[in-house]
């Protein structure tokens, strides 16, 4: 079942569109409405309902073979100019596709860095050299998009998941730091260094300071229900979750969305104490991501991850609470036969 409040904020949102559509009905008003039940409702409300297929141990290959053909594909289509928007890549120095953004390239790079640590240490030799040739490509990737979030993520992902399972997973994101520190040092003329070390004063950011502020004061100005799915005055979003949700839904919607992500926050910390290291590190990429250029009515990797862990973590704690096992290198597994009953959701490695 889909987790109360992740169920309660869409319902709100659905309605929040239904009454802009009636209202405004514009073009834009239609596209998003559309990419928002069709990329972020469908799936969330699937896999919220599906979650039991889940397997610990199947998802970092997985995730590697699905993110690592993205990557492969995208930097072929990188090689030799496929669907590359030339124009939006010259003007901002960044890798745009027809079809595909920065920020979304950079992220499938981020997937693949992370499936590949999960598997490093029980992988063959010829495996290893095919995951050095495929995280060498996604870093490349991910130079070229300069989105800032993934990069971060890969420093702090590691060292919370460190935090939680205290296996020193911390010296995985030391070369992550090492690279973030160094970008912020060198006299690179890469557009991801230029975004990184001018945070705050470049173009972008001062743009964007300017639609945090305009958004704060429509959603004061309209503390009950909202104002619309964009800020009226600015015509933008606030690329922060947290304040979109007040100038969509008001101070419930805020406050509801702030719960939701506090929520995910702390099904990070069950899964990381529980071995799963990568839906830990996704976890904490979106969270990232949801402060930095998220989007309600956009970010489906979020809403898909925070309807997924509610699910698989409240299932995972009612099995727990009613046969309590050793922890120690536990793995949640749940099967298409024991999904029902409950009965076999913790199996020791």
């Amino acid at each position: 079942m889909i987790n109360l409040a992740i169920g309660l904020f869409i319902i709100a949102a659905s309605f929040r569109m239904y009454f802009d559509y009636v209202s405004i009905n514009t073009d834009d008003v239609v596209k998003i409405a559309g990419y928002f039940f069709g990329t972020v409702c469908i799936p969330t409300v699937a896999i919220s309902c599906c979650f039991a297929n889940y397997d610990p141990k199947i998802m970092p290959p997985s995730l590697f073979a699905v993110a690592g053909l993205g990557c492969a594909l995208i930097f072929v289509t990188r090689v030799f100019g496929i669907a590359l928007d030339a124009d939006v890549s010259e003007r901002t120095g960044r890798l745009f596709f027809e079809s595909l953004n920065p920020t979304q390239i950079a992220y499938a790079g981020f997937a693949v860095i992370v499936s590949a640590l999960a598997l490093w240490r029980g992988a063959s030799g010829w495996f290893r050299g095919v995951m050095v040739v495929t995280v060498s490509v996604s870093g490349y990737l991910i130079v070229e998009a300069a989105s800032r979030g993934p990069l971060i993520a890969l420093a702090l992902g590691p060292a919370f998941v460190d935090r939680v399972q205290k296996r020193y997973l911390l010296l995985i994101s030391l070369p992550a730091i090492v690279v973030v520190i160094g970008l912020f040092i060198s006299d690179s003329s890469l557009v991801i260094v230029d975004r990184l070390t001018a945070s705050g004063i470049d173009t972008s950011s001062i743009e964007r300071l300017d639609f945090i502020v305009s958004n704060f004061q429509t959603a004061v100005e309209n503390p009950l229900f909202g104002a619309a799915y964009v800020d009226p005055v600015s015509q933008s979003y606030p690329h922060l979750t947290l304040l979109e949700s007040a100038v969509a839904l008001g101070v419930g919607g805020a406050v509801l969305m702030l719960y939701i992500q506090i929520r995910l926050l702390l099904d990070g910390v069950w899964l990381g104490r529980h071995g799963d290291m990568v839906m830990t590190m996704l976890i904490i990429s979106v969270l990232i991501q949801a402060y930095l250029s998220g989007s309600i009515w956009q970010s489906s990797e979020f809403w898909v991850i925070a309807g997924f862990s509610a699910s698989w973590v409240a299932a995972a704690r009612r099995v727990q609470v009613r046969a309590p096992q050793d922890s120690s290198g536990m793995h949640a597994t749940f099967s298409r036969r024991s999904a029902s009953a409950e009965s076999k959701l913790f199996q020791p490695e």
